[in-house]
């Protein structure tokens, strides 16, 4: 293949990407009833970010939270706050930085992400039970391999990367 049609065939490529990730609105719509309302896809995250952190045994801190989500540290705090006052997240004083806090999961925290990760799971098989298993695998690997080049995009990216980053990590 000549680099003319291997740029064109990945410029072709690039943009049914792009219609495919648009065309995940459904999807999207699918984590947003199984997340409590109270909760909401925002505080999903956040709980996710937090239960990453302490599965690799760190702690994770607001704004660990506010980067997962590109939104600035006070809205970050604020959403904290909320999952903390919903007996979703415990927030201790870090001892290393007493002005710092460290965030963890309450086991209501914990159970409720775990359900909703199960729903979210049980709700892509039944989209993926008539594909050929090596197709789910390759799609997977395929996803895996786009969210880490997207996430190597420098800060200063369009509107556009950005919006295809959240798209990506609200599917995953």
């Amino acid at each position: 293949m000549s680099v003319t049609s291997r740029d064109e065939a990945t410029q072709r490529a690039s943009r049914e990407i792009v219609e495919a990730l648009r065309l995940i609105g459904p999807l999207r719509r699918e984590i947003a009833r199984l997340v409590p309302d109270e909760v909401g896809p925002g505080g999903l995250t956040a709980l996710r970010v937090i239960a990453e952190a302490d599965k690799h045994g760190e702690a994770a801190r607001v704004s660990d939270v506010a980067t997962a989500q590109h939104i600035g540290l006070p809205v970050a705090s604020r959403q904290v706050r909320q999952l903390e006052d919903d007996g979703l997240v415990a927030r201790e004083v870090a001892p290393e930085d007493r002005r710092a806090h460290r965030l963890t999961l309450t086991a209501h925290g914990r159970a409720l992400l775990e359900r909703v990760h199960a729903d979210l799971i049980a709700s892509i098989d039944t989209v993926l039970g008539d594909w050929d298993p090596e197709d789910a695998v390759a799609l997977a690997r395929l996803m895996a391999r786009l969210h880490d080049g997207i996430s190597r995009l420098p800060d200063a990216v369009s509107s556009s990367h950005a919006t295809a980053t959240h798209l990506q990590e609200s599917a995953v």
